[in-house]
């Protein structure tokens, strides 16, 4: 998926980058980032795993909602579905990009059109295919449990 690109301004060390990011207002596209820095992109709308975790979600956390405490746990249960980077680091839904100078995260941003759109490769779930229903509630189970669910 093609994600145009953001100046983001360090506020900590007024650094600038620019990277790839989705515009405001994109309904149901995200970017998903690694510690180690890699990227990958999902269209929820075409994505079946997205759709896949919601019963499992509930069941776990009771949450029977629609609201945005069910997104937030549905964002952290998704990121345990997706394939790692080539470091084995996990994908996070909803990370923020850090500073390359001072790691970071509190910036400032705006489009950045001097720079056409970044090619972003899109999540893949490859392990998680390979899970059992039971091994798949696990491993949700799991990190909705580290994430203090």
């Amino acid at each position: 998926m093609k994600l145009p690109a953001f100046q983001f301004t360090c506020l900590n060390c007024d650094g600038t980058f620019i990277e790839p990011e989705v515009p405001e207002g994109s309904y149901g596209i995200f970017l998903l980032r690694s510690d180690s820095g890699e990227r990958r992109s999902l269209d929820a709308g075409v994505d079946p795993v997205f759709d896949e975790i919601v019963p499992l979600v509930r069941a776990i956390t009771g949450n029977q909602s629609n609201d945005r405490s069910f997104a937030a746990l549905h964002h952290k249960a998704f990121s345990a579905t997706c394939d790692p980077d080539k470091l084995q680091q996990r994908f996070i839904l909803g990370a923020k990009p850090t500073c390359p100078k001072c790691d970071s995260t509190e910036l400032s941003w705006k489009p950045f059109e001097d720079v056409p759109p970044t090619e972003v490769p899109e999540v893949e779930h490859q392990l998680w295919s390979q899970l059992s229903s039971a091994q798949k509630y696990g491993v949700i189970k799991n990190i909705l449990t580290q994430t203090g669910t």
